[in-house]
């Protein structure tokens, strides 16, 4: 008991104060703990200015409370001011049927009773009282009450919903996530209405404090994983969090792959899919993308617009993409295989033809596919860079006139031309960019290989490059499964799309604890779940 007590007196006075949970009266504020505010308005007013101190954009209404002076407080733009003046200040000034207001808790019964319109909450706290007003809340002072009252006006400029650039669909939905958490969790719980979708709220960036809503079914996700994701998220300790791949890069299990270990998605009709498959998200605030945990390889390949269409459509455009990430990776390594270590296996017909199209060229096979290949890449990013009206036909205009004029010089042949492009298309056919920026890496890796040892150089690329693969792991789950470890089960969502009503199982991977699906038609007298 002795040292029970004595821990509970250095947590306090380290500024730990036991948490307690919500938000409505008399709760208390994530990081209220600290400097207790003064009971004279004059006093709690200046310890705002001393910590707002030359913060120009910060500002001080007064006004009166039950015949008490106070001051509205309030950020400039992170505000709504029509909403406190016609539904803060206007009720205040003007209370129907109130009675007079006993100091402290009579304030605090009358400002509840009479913005019971709005959320407010009350804190005693100082650095809670800053925390809400940098959110965009407005901080009501009153003069001789013990606490402060928050009120959520918020008004700040944002972006409405709009369609998705990144992820586009010929059929489907097309709204897109924004940079507004509280929009985002929104468009969440509109896609699944279940009383069991559960919405954490955390906290990380000792400056930026940025909010994390991490979401997941409660009698769909894995305990173990949920415990796991919120360890690793409370383990973050760093000064800001501008973008959700900050949280990315310092969760994800293995540090230095360029593999992307967790799924990027702007759309909310895939974030209902993973959370219906027992998997948890994270929302980021100013971040208008979520992130799906555990992510396999094969998730990278999947788009929205799969379960869409029937059955045979949706796997023909999958293995499209699988089959465009194999060209991504290996044609140009296969070329330069053939045309330098292993001239022989080139057919006789395409031999005569590569060697004519590569007379007066003046580098080597290797430095020439390079050089256009690193060429090529510049225009990609230029043409990211490049503003959105002109950046399109900057880099097709550009990559046409400099490769007409790149072979009419005599500096590469023809047929390079035709592998860097037919490269370049396909690693557009992959869904994630994430995932083709490492497949472009990889490509490198290759060339390499296969421009030292040939094709005996390629395939030992390849299988370089399928261990490390298998020996990634997401939160814990196999990156390459269900191929390593092989598990059947899990093939029909996989290699291919199989029809809807096969789906009786979620992935095994997921660990579910109901990981039986609700699956009838009219065809069946059974029901799965």
């Amino acid at each position: 008991m002795v040292a029970l007590f004595g821990r509970l007196l250095r947590a306090l006075r380290e500024g730990k104060g036991p948490a307690k949970k919500g938000w409505g009266r008399g709760d208390s504020f994530p990081g209220e703990a600290g400097r207790p505010l003064a009971k004279s308005l004059e006093g709690k007013l200046g310890q705002i200015q001393r910590i707002l101190a030359n913060c120009d954009d910060v500002v001080y209404r007064r006004c009166q409370v039950l015949s008490r002076p106070a001051v509205l407080v309030y950020v400039d733009g992170l505000t709504d001011k029509k909403t406190l003046e016609q539904h803060v200040l206007k009720p205040l000034a003007n209370p129907a049927g109130a009675g007079e207001g006993r100091a402290g808790a009579g304030i605090t019964d009358f400002i509840f009773v009479t913005l019971s319109a709005h959320r407010v909450k009350e804190t005693r706290y100082l650095d809670a009282a800053v925390a809400g007003l940098l959110e965009g809340e407005a901080l009501l002072l009153v003069d001789g009450a013990t606490s402060a009252y928050l009120i959520d006006a918020r008004g700040f400029p944002k972006r409405n919903v709009e369609d998705a650039k990144n992820e586009m669909v010929v059929r489907g939905p097309r709204e897109s996530f924004t940079e507004t958490l509280t929009d985002n969790v929104a468009l969440a719980r509109r896609y699944v209405k279940d009383q069991r979708l559960k919405v954490r709220i955390k906290q990380v960036g000792s400056r930026t404090h940025t909010h994390v809503a991490v979401l997941f079914l409660e009698d769909l996700a894995s305990p173990d994983l949920v415990q796991e994701v919120f360890r690793r998220l409370e383990a973050i300790s760093l000064e800001g969090v501008l973008e959700s791949h900050y949280l990315e890069e310092l969760m994800r299990d293995h540090p230095w792959t360029p593999f992307p270990l967790l799924l990027n998605t702007e759309r909310p009709d895939k974030v209902a899919g993973a959370l219906l498959e027992g998997r948890i998200v994270l929302l980021t605030d100013r971040t208008p993308n979520a992130l799906i945990v555990p992510s396999t390889f094969f998730d990278f390949f999947q788009t929205s617009e799969d379960y869409h269409y029937i059955f045979p459509v949706g796997t023909f455009f999958r293995w499209l993409r699988y089959l465009a990430s194999l060209v991504t990776v290996f044609l140009p390594g296969i070329y330069i295989a053939l045309l330098q270590v292993n001239p022989e296996l080139f057919p006789t017909s395409l031999a005569m033809s590569v060697s004519g199209s590569r007379q007066g060229v003046p580098f080597t096979g290797w430095m020439e596919l390079l050089l256009m290949d690193v060429t090529m890449e510049i225009f990609r990013e230029a043409t990211v860079r490049l503003p959105g009206t002109i950046g399109p036909s900057v880099g097709i205009v550009g990559g046409l006139v400099l490769g007409t004029a790149a072979v009419e010089a005599g500096l590469v042949s023809n047929i390079v031309v035709i592998i860097v492009a037919g490269t370049a298309i396909s690693s557009f056919s992959v869904p994630s960019y994430t995932l083709a920026s490492a497949f472009r890496l990889m490509r490198y890796f290759i060339l390499i290989w296969s421009g030292l040892f040939g094709i005996f150089g390629l395939v030992i690329g390849f299988i370089l490059v399928q261990l490390h693969l298998v020996h990634l792991h997401s939160f814990g789950v196999p990156y390459f499964t269900p191929l390593g470890p092989t598990r059947p089960g899990d093939f029909r969502d996989t290699l291919w799309r199989s029809p809807l009503w096969s789906f009786k199982r979620r992935p095994s991977f997921a660990a579910s604890p109901r990981p039986r699906r609700l699956v009838q038609t009219w065809r069946e007298d059974d029901e799965y779940e």
